[in-house]
């Protein structure tokens, strides 16, 4: 199952509506947005995790509070 959660998880990046998603998976919409909600809460442990061990304490205290400069944060330190 774990190949359908990621293939569902980069859909959903992608744009390809919930509905969509779940049918292909076969599974339902709350699976799939489960899956997507712990996608997001893994990335933005990562995220943190990564940010404290380079001591970028501002940058973690920043992206707590702007969903914006989080995403960008993510990008360049590939999470």
């Amino acid at each position: 199952m774990n190949g359908v959660r990621e293939m569902s998880i980069n859909c959903y990046k992608l744009g390809v509506p919930l509905h969509v998603i779940a049918t292909a998976a076969s599974v339902d919409d709350e699976v799939v947005t489960g899956w997507i909600k712990e996608d997001a809460e893994e990335r933005m442990v990562r995220l943190f995790k990564l940010l404290l061990s380079q001591e970028r304490i501002e940058d973690a205290k920043r992206a707590a509070e702007d969903g914006e400069y989080r995403e960008r944060l993510m990008r360049e330190l590939g999470v």
